[in-house]
């Protein structure tokens, strides 16, 4: 009785955090799961397709967050540069005192809400859903991912964690181009699962236009460059030099130079990288206040006495983003799940798909430790590609694999 009185409190908070979408999506795995044990395959694929769904319209559900409290320049510069870019004026913003600027970021992201912003006039909201739509599908590639290399049970696993996530939720609700990198990043994985021409062709094409989007995404190409042998190696660069020469082309028409950027436009006296940022770095992060921790740093306490806004404020570079990654801050997985993920890619580093994923996340660590700037968002690439792995392990181990796609 009194195990009762404790458990039912606890039960209808997780129910009011979750929404009864994602609460019945949970119970839906459940249910896959058992189905996979019994073997019943039919079931299994049914119950676990029905709790994707589910996932993806909790995320499609999601409540923005009022476009004057979304970060600034970042946000703004996005809307309205997909806005400028329908209206025909150019990749331009004029959200900076009402002047005609450059954007800081490359015209990647920008493109693709540009659909969306030409689709109504309820500007922002019209670019609004579209973020949350690219939010809802880097939710259903990780799902896809997952469920290829694992079958349907990791399929609905991936989905469920991934999509209860407060870096998805966050994601959904802003306009912001992690997600959307993120996603494409695991797409890149999922046309690595067979390597033949025509997908190598359009892994070079989309790492091409990922740099386009996010200048970091480049580990995707060098790991993409790592893992293929060296014909499809040749096909990759080949199709990823229209979108870097046309990034190159626009950067010296609008910066001065081909490696410019808009950091130099509008930030010019900041040095990007440093050894010294590991353990300082000299801006002021995202803190817990963009992307928080699900477990409020209760986890990692013990490094405080901590400024305003608890450990996820306090911790240096080098240790920071370590802990982001084994969900020490539950941004994207429960703690330590990804440990899960690193077990299943030892055990298959020889596939390339596991080892592209292997190395993105191990390039992403190095590259963002020294990096001036600190937000748990930068790991969204590395954390989703371990969960995949991860839940393509922890199928294996709840149920029969009911299912299981043939290995890479």
């Amino acid at each position: 009785m009194r195990m009762t009185i404790i458990l039912v409190p606890m039960v209808f908070k997780a129910v009011r955090y979750l929404g009864p979408l994602h609460t019945t999506a949970f119970v839906l795995l459940a249910a896959a799961v058992y189905a996979s044990r019994k073997a019943h395959v039919r079931a299994a694929k049914a119950l676990s397709v029905s709790a994707v769904a589910l996932v993806l319209l909790s995320v499609l559900s999601v409540a923005p967050r009022p476009f004057a409290d979304q970060p600034f320049p970042d946000a703004q510069e996005a809307a309205d540069s997909a806005r400028q870019l329908v209206s025909g004026n150019g990749y331009v913003t004029y959200v900076h005192e009402n002047k005609r600027h450059p954007p800081r970021y490359p015209p990647g992201f920008a493109l693709a809400l540009a659909p969306f912003a030409a689709a109504g006039d309820d500007y922002p909201w019209n670019v609004q859903r579209g973020a949350t739509f690219y939010a809802a599908l880097y939710v259903l590639v990780a799902a896809a991912a997952a469920w290829s290399l694992g079958g349907p049970v990791a399929g609905a696993l991936a989905a469920v964690l991934i999509g209860f996530s407060p870096f998805t939720r966050a994601e959904a609700s802003l306009i912001m181009s992690d997600a959307f990198a993120a996603g494409a990043t695991v797409l890149l994985m999922l046309l690595l699962l067979s390597p033949t021409p025509k997908r190598v062709s359009a892994a070079g094409l989309l790492a091409g236009a990922l740099v386009a989007t996010r200048l970091p995404t480049l580990v995707n190409l060098v790991a993409l460059l790592v893992v293929l042998p060296w014909p499809m190696r040749r096909r990759v660069l080949l199709f990823a030099a229209p979108p870097l020469a046309a990034l190159c082309l626009y950067n010296w028409v609008t910066f001065g130079g081909p490696l410019r950027t808009g950091y130099d436009y509008w930030l010019p006296e900041v040095k990007n990288f440093a050894l010294a940022f590991a353990h300082t770095a000299p801006m002021k992060g995202d803190g817990p206040w963009l992307v928080g921790d699900l477990l409020d740093g209760r986890l990692l306490r013990w490094v405080c006495p901590c400024p305003l806004g608890g450990p996820q404020a306090a911790m240096s570079n080098l240790f920071f983003y370590p802990s982001v990654v084994l969900g020490l801050f539950w941004v994207y997985l429960p703690p330590l799940f990804s440990v899960v993920g690193m077990l299943y890619g030892w055990e298959r580093r020889r596939e390339p798909v596991v080892r592209f994923a292997l190395l993105v996340a191990g390039f992403s660590l190095l590259l963002f430790t020294f990096y001036y700037y600190q937000g748990a968002r930068f790991m969204a690439a590395p954390a989703t590609l371990l969960g995949v792995l991860a839940s393509a392990k922890l199928a294996g181990w709840l149920g029969r694999g009911a299912g299981r796609a043939p290995a890479a």
